[in-house]
């Protein structure tokens, strides 16, 4: 096996890591759950770092990075709501979210023909909403009684992600689009 394929397969065990999530979400145990999300984040940052520093890079792992992030983060919320741990108002505007990243992604992808990488934005959202979902579920049991605190931080993360969803449009669409009158008028 070549090295370069460690950030892949450092992808896939963060959707592997998904099924025992719920199974140990359904049983109760939050501290696994926080275990396993936390081994699943840094496995994400892990992949990320080696693909960038190794020059490991590839157009697959470039879509089933974010294809993971989405399915991990999905998983999490989900769940969180069910128990009332996170606003339903959260779980739809990340779903939404999320549609609207992949439609633009998707754009791209057939008007450009490259496969997009995060910016700083979207590592920005991608942080937050790691420590939001790692805080909730290390603090399970103490979360029923914050309700309102719960409802402000989802509100100012999910703020975030929109923001990051934002800078992702104005980055691959706007200032193309800027720089390509520019040169037309030159």
């Amino acid at each position: 096996m070549k090295l370069k394929f460690i950030p892949n397969l450092l992808t896939l065990l963060r959707i592997v890591i998904i099924p025992f999530f719920i199974y140990f979400f359904v049983k109760e145990n939050s501290s696994v759950c926080a275990i396993l999300f936390l081994v699943s984040g840094v496995s994400d940052a892990l992949d990320g770092f080696l693909a960038r520093h190794c020059r490991w890079e590839s157009d697959l792992g470039k879509i089933l990075d974010p294809i993971a992030d989405k399915l991990s983060y999905a998983t999490v919320f989900f769940c969180l709501c069910s128990k009332g741990r996170i606003p339903l108002f959260f779980v739809i505007g990340f779903v939404a979210l999320q549609l609207l990243h992949a439609l633009g992604a998707t754009i791209i992808y057939r008007s450009k023909s490259m496969v997009v990488k995060s910016n700083i934005a979207g590592k920005m959202a991608g942080l937050s909403m790691f420590l939001f979902s790692f805080l909730s579920l290390a603090f399970y049991d103490k979360m029923a009684n914050n309700l309102t605190a719960i409802n402000l931080v989802s509100a100012a993360v999910l703020v975030l992600i929109a923001g990051a969803t934002f800078a992702y449009y104005v980055e691959y669409f706007a200032i193309p689009a800027k720089n390509a009158k520019k040169n037309i008028h030159n």
